[in-house]
């Protein structure tokens, strides 16, 4: 099935899925971030269903063949993806540290408001979240109601406090003025959201599962990231309380995601698709376009 200038397909008699460079680009990023957190199991499982696809970028293919060899003769225990297993794992290593360096946690700590990389920041958050210290809690707390972060790494943090069994009330700083949320109320997983936020992604499903399966895999990921990304924040807010659009969210989604990662968009095409003509609609579409485009763009 040819979509725009038919560099994407999707065969109904194999099911096959036709990987663009950009979506390649996308799976890289994900398996590397994948065995970065030691996630051996769900990069195993990626790496089968990219094996499974086509693309012109045989280099890409070898690549993945040649990474799944080495996982399944290094790490042949990692057949399924087990996140309470390798958590289990990496809390008895976090701990074992933690006994032999009394200063581990403080270093911790001190990476978490310091560092000037998100990433050392995101994985000072993943080792806290295990570890036994009463520093944590009340450090993760201040850290959130006294700096001004951004918004990808209050939820990281507020997911932390929610997994450290913390309760309650915080005031987070957002845009200099406080914003008060609570821990346990911290979403994970689409059905923790909001009814209207969670038929967004339902509408997308239904339109594209004639036209544009695939497109699927790559909206719930996008979708959930971008509502990660705004959570506890004044943009996220105000998606609640404003009149909300569910078709027009919905088109804006399909658009960005078959733009960014399917080799382009036909914007009336799409409007057409969620039945979208009206004046007031269309700017919804548009702004909902211009909140998710500018937010990945420059979530960093």
């Amino acid at each position: 099935m040819a979509y725009d200038d038919g560099d994407y397909r999707d065969e109904d008699d194999g099911g096959n899925i036709f990987l663009l460079p950009k979506t390649i680009d996308y799976y890289q990023f994900q398996i590397t971030e994948l065995l970065e957190r030691e996630r051996f199991g769900e990069a195993k499982e990626l790496l089968r269903f990219l094996l499974e696809c086509q693309t012109n970028d045989t280099a890409a293919m070898e690549e993945w063949r040649t990474l799944l060899e080495w996982l399944d003769q290094e790490f042949p225990q990692h057949e399924e993806p087990e996140e309470e297993t390798e958590s289990d794992m990496l809390r008895k290593a976090l701990l074992s540290r933690a006994e032999k360096d009394e200063r581990f946690v403080e270093h911790l700590l001190e990476l978490l408001q310091y560092s000037p990389g998100i990433d050392e920041k995101l994985m000072a958050i993943e080792q806290l979240t295990y570890l036994d210290h009463p520093l944590i809690n009340d450090s993760l707390i201040r850290w959130l109601e006294n700096a001004d972060i951004p918004p990808t790494l209050q939820y990281t943090v507020l997911q932390a406090l929610k997994k450290r069994g913390v309760v309650g009330e915080v005031a987070i700083l957002s845009d200099g003025a406080p914003l008060y949320v609570r821990v346990e109320d911290t979403p994970t997983g689409i059905e923790a959201f909001p009814e209207k936020l969670q038929k967004v992604l339902a509408r997308v499903r239904d339109v594209s599962e004639s036209e544009l399966p695939s497109l699927a895999y790559f909206a719930e990921p996008f979708w959930l990231e971008w509502l990660y990304g705004i959570y506890a924040t004044e943009r996220y807010e105000y998606l609640l309380n404003e009149h909300f659009h569910v078709d027009a969210w919905a088109a804006a989604l399909h658009f960005i995601v078959a733009d960014r990662m399917l080799g382009g968009a036909n914007r009336d095409a799409i409007l057409e698709m969620y039945g979208l003509s009206e004046e007031d609609d269309l700017k919804q579409f548009e702004k909902a376009v211009y909140s998710m485009d500018s937010w990945s763009r420059t979530d960093d």
